[in-house]
């Protein structure tokens, strides 16, 4: 094995220095014929033992946003707790779309940051905001045994994609926060997505911010706390699998 891969007896300085140092860095990938973009964010000292490896957020932004902006949400929280994070960029009418934005985009990106650093399969997570979160809720499901967890900021389900959770492999952890006055996405449909979910025995987390709109009023950064602290303890029991997109899959995706 390369150390770009391997902290056992190592250091992770090696792995850092193969992927382009620490820091924020914006890559390029070939995925599905075309050339797409992500930034990567690698925390500069990790408070974890360095034969461990990393946890990995892949973080999807909101319409007309890029994958920088989710990264500078996240890096202070992500070098205190020793976490890499991935943040692509989409290229769908509102931002995200299937399948030219996943989950097949999603898990290149994902698997060639596994092939530069130390990322634990077991604990790939998900996160989204807006559009971002709207593909989150739809990506999560359909790539339950993959992901080991997900956290959906402002966005929502459409009653047409209740029917895909039906489908779902594993019962994969959700949390869901939505502002109370939030005119997007309002909470005449974050509940029926609340219910939907829970209807079919996935365990979901739901907060709503009583008074906060889209943006959550000023709350992001706290309310990012509260998003790691649920995420950081779910892991896979079995080595990730990813499942590639399928007919009844592809008729739930939003168009």
């Amino acid at each position: 094995m390369t150390a770009s891969i391997v902290l056992a007896g190592g250091l992770l300085q090696s792995a850092q220095a193969q992927a382009g140092g620490t820091g924020i860095s914006h890559r390029s990938i070939r995925s599905g014929g075309q050339e797409r973009a992500f930034y990567l964010f690698i925390p500069e000292k990790p408070a974890v033992r360095k034969s461990s490896p990393l946890p990995l957020v892949v973080l999807l932004h909101g319409t007309g946003g890029d994958g920088r902006e989710q990264i500078e949400a996240w890096k202070k929280l992500a070098e205190r707790e020793a976490v890499l994070l991935v943040a692509p960029t989409g290229k769908g009418k509102y931002g995200w779309q299937v399948p030219i934005d996943g989950p097949e985009f999603l898990y290149d990106v994902v698997e060639q940051v596994k092939k530069e650093l130390p990322v634990d399969g077991r604990r790939v997570y998900l996160f989204g905001y807006s559009n971002g979160a709207d593909m989150a809720f739809y990506i999560a499901p359909q790539q339950s045994q993959y992901y080991a967890a997900a956290v959906m900021f402002a966005g929502s389900l459409r009653q047409r994609q209740f029917a895909m959770l039906d489908h779902v492999k594993r019962k994969i952890p959700l949390a869901y926060f939505i502002g109370g006055e939030d005119k997007v996405y309002p909470l005449a449909e974050a509940h029926p997505t609340r219910d939907a979910v829970r209807k079919r025995g996935i365990k979901l987390e739901y907060r709503e911010i009583s008074g906060a709109g889209h943006d959550f009023g000023g709350r992001y950064g706290e309310l990012l706390e509260d998003a790691w602290k649920f995420l950081r303890d779910k892991s896979l029991t079995d080595k990730a699998k990813y499942a590639p997109l399928d007919e009844t899959w592809l008729g739930y995706a939003l168009k």
